[in-house]
């Protein structure tokens, strides 16, 4: 079977994260063992991805428009985004992190991992490492995080959960001094069943792909999160609404027996989707999907994006903006 062929655009990246795609490209790569190759260049490829963390984006200045040097002005057929972006807009089809379930069109979008690695220190853990119930490690990023805080103080007094505020890496991902901050992170990791991901300056979180491949559970608290469809969550996860926070500690306490098998299969689905002989083909396996779903051809989105994303849009931005005004009056 022939390999299929992907053009990766990374001209506009720094240095700093051009040299970390091309670190993971050359393991996916190598993972994939032929069934994926490499083009040099746009034109010998069939599928061309664009990274993107926001210049499709409302941070970005770019809602319905579509950024001047993308190759989808010329070959809109095959060119998808691969947004890690907070605030994406959807307007490029291709696979998202932090798409919202109102701007996503079947046709055009699938949830997707985080493709750079915020913690190199992940891993699988031993699940007889595990002693609290559940555990939360991060910053306050959005008012649900503050209400996890709150809400779920008392777990962590009486010793069932382990709530760590922290600072983000985010600004210093690549600077080795933060080693220290990342293997607290996974040790964090290690000591709970199950790991709380609620949404933060966007809707998903990388903690939640690096709780599937520690082997843990998530609870995913992000209503309106476009979940990767190639995941079995049913199987591996726990979605609690957030209107439920504070039910979480007996939610999770009668799902306890159920911890082991859950946290096999989570690790399971990480490596079926997200492993580095696994992730090109996933990713290869999601796009052909988007390309058979197509109702109308991509290059007539121009005209039809607008009309469709206005009013979803307009909402998914009134309602954050109002989350973030209740946040600034408490």
């Amino acid at each position: 079977m022939p390999s299929t062929r992907l053009y990766f655009e990374l001209e506009h990246l720094d240095r700093y994260h051009r040299a970390d795609w091309e670190d993971r490209l050359a393991g996916w790569l190598a993972g994939a063992a032929g069934a994926v190759a490499r083009a040099p260049r746009p034109d010998d490829a069939e599928l061309i991805i664009e990274p993107s963390s926001g210049a499709q984006s409302f941070i970005g200045g770019r809602v319905f428009g579509v950024a001047p040097g993308s190759h989808y002005h010329r070959r809109p057929e095959e060119t998808f985004a691969w947004d890690q972006g907070d605030q994406p807009t959807g307007r490029l089809p291709g696979l998202f992190c932090s798409l919202s379930r109102r701007l996503a069109d079947p046709a055009r979008h699938r949830g997707f991992c985080y493709p750079l690695r915020m913690n190199r220190l992940v891993r699988e853990c031993a699940q007889a490492d595990a002693r609290y119930l559940f555990g939360f490690s991060g910053n306050v990023t959005a008012p649900l995080r503050a209400r996890l805080f709150a809400e779920l103080a008392d777990a962590g007094r009486d010793g069932r959960a382990l709530l760590r505020p922290t600072e983000s890496l985010f600004m210093r991902i690549y600077s080795p001094e933060t080693d220290v901050e990342r293997s607290r992170f996974v040790d964090d990791l290690r000591q709970c069943r199950f790991i709380l991901c609620p949404r933060g300056n966007g809707l998903s979180s990388i903690r939640l792909f690096e709780t599937l491949e520690a082997g843990r559970v998530p609870v995913i608290l992000s209503d309106a999160l476009l979940l990767p469809a190639c995941v079995n969550w049913d199987e591996c996860a726990v979605i609690v609404p957030e209107r439920d926070l504070a039910q979480i500690p007996a939610l999770l306490a009668a799902r306890e027996s159920a911890w082991p098998r859950l946290a096999r299969n989570a690790r399971r689905e990480w490596e079926r989707c997200f492993g580095d002989a696994t992730l090109l083909p996933t990713l290869v396996a999601q796009l052909a999907a988007l390309r058979a779903a197509r109702r109308r051809p991509e290059r007539t989105q121009r005209y039809f994006f607008p009309f469709r994303a206005l009013p979803d849009y307009t909402l998914v931005h009134a309602k954050a903006l109002v989350r973030r005004l209740q946040a600034a009056a408490k």
